[in-house]
């Protein structure tokens, strides 16, 4: 059986205190594949004493090896704590009868791991609040621009941008109360937890923006053309990179080489693999049309679309000198809303929002503008937008659209 709660320095005494409750029921804890899930298997109700000790496990520029990992085990079976699962700096231990109060001489060494992880956590919190909520700001103008008609991704990753920037601060919040709460603390049994990361809203709201996060980067493979595809994979090249990164990274600290070596290596290493990744994007690109001005046919091309849109077309005549963009909302309110923001974008143009006027009068459409360059137009009819690229005027044109109009 799984079960979720955040595992994490302000709260990991709480969780000691869950896995003995789920003890006497009958479940023992029984890996920790990540932080925040929990494995437990069935067996006896029974009273289990359980530990979760704090050792530097890992610190920026080192990390145990395997054999010093072994070492560091059996001496903790020796004084009756026997090691069930570790996650990152804490390790998780059962307690046999008769077991040692502590792994330390006193509580000075494991107090100080503790303010060190707070420390760290807390930088790293701030550091990710501030990109997170560049992203909010970068997502909130994509959603509320025409791109949510065209992409699920930005419809999903809008929602889910809101709910990492909460759950960063909560984070921070959870970090700096168990801080101020424990300044003064001598001893590890006196120490006071948050029960801010322990509480099933506090993981719900990462899970639930995680999940948002998938749906969107699925949906948007599922409704994109097959060349959008192609550079949405590409895309997820520096997510590649960053995995790549942290195994390297993970392996130089186990290393024996001095810090100063370390820090080199890591260096020259995470340079390579950039210029290694970037030559396999750029290369990759070249494969990718840039436009879609050398389609010569009077059939419709598919572009991305998403849940709001019905369908997202091109269509490319060179005998007309016309290209146009039809996109089928879900509905005419939708279809309003589109029409109204490309508008909007074409009147933020610097240098030639002038050009963009209401020609409603001349067409028979329900709404018919100029855009910020010339002979390029927008018609709203129904469900239907058409972004033109071409003469409007030309009665040739003009039949032309009326039957993309109709189809």
């Amino acid at each position: 059986m799984f079960k979720l709660r955040y595992l994490t320095y302000s709260n990991f005494g709480l969780i000691e205190k869950w896995y003995e409750d789920m003890a006497k029921k009958g479940w023992k804890i029984e890996k920790i594949p990540l932080p925040f899930i929990h494995k437990f298997k069935k067996s006896k109700a029974e009273d289990i004493d359980y530990r979760i000790s704090l050792a530097q496990n890992e610190s920026y520029f080192s990390s145990f090896t395997k054999n010093e990992l072994y070492d560091f085990d059996k001496m903790s079976e020796g004084l009756g704590w026997k090691l069930v699962d570790r996650s990152f700096n804490m390790n998780l231990y059962k307690l046999e009868k008769g077991a040692a109060e502590s792994l330390y001489n006193d509580d000075v060494e494991e107090l100080k791991i503790l303010n060190k992880g707070i420390k760290g956590e807390l930088i790293t919190l701030i550091l990710t609040g501030l990109v997170l909520l560049l992203n909010f700001f970068f997502m909130s103008a994509s959603f509320h621009s025409p791109e949510i008609f065209y992409s699920n991704l930005i419809l999903f990753l809008y929602p889910a941008s809101i709910l990492f920037l909460i759950f960063a601060g909560l984070s921070i919040i959870d970090n700096i109360s168990f801080r101020n709460k424990n300044k003064n603390v001598k001893h590890m049994q006196d120490i006071k937890f948050s029960k801010i990361s322990y509480s099933k809203t506090y993981l719900a709201i990462l899970i639930l923006g995680f999940t948002l996060l998938i749906i969107g980067i699925v949906s948007n493979l599922i409704s994109s053309s097959l060349d959008n595809n192609k550079f949405f994979l590409i895309s997820l090249i520096p997510i590649l990179l960053a995995i790549i990164i942290f195994i390297s990274i993970k392996k130089i600290k186990q290393t024996n080489f001095k810090t100063k070596s370390k820090k080199i290596i890591m260096i020259l290493s995470v340079a390579f693999i950039t210029i290694i990744s970037a030559f396999i994007t750029s290369y990759s690109l070249s494969f990718i049309p840039e436009s879609y001005e050398s389609i010569d046919t009077s059939e419709e091309v598919p572009l991305n679309k998403s849940l709001l849109t019905k369908s997202h077309t091109i269509y490319n005549n060179k005998d007309l000198d016309l290209q146009v963009e039809k996109i089928v909302a879900q509905n005419n309110d939708l279809a309003s809303t589109l029409f109204d923001r490309e508008v909007k974008n074409a009147k933020n143009h610097p240098y030639d929002s002038d050009l963009v006027k209401n020609i409603s009068g001349d067409f028979p459409y329900k709404k018919t503008y100029t855009l910020a360059y010339e002979n390029a137009y927008i018609v709203l009819d129904n469900q239907t937008v058409l972004k033109v690229m071409g003469d409007i005027n030309n009665k040739k044109i003009q039949v032309a659209l009326e039957k993309l109009l109709g189809d």
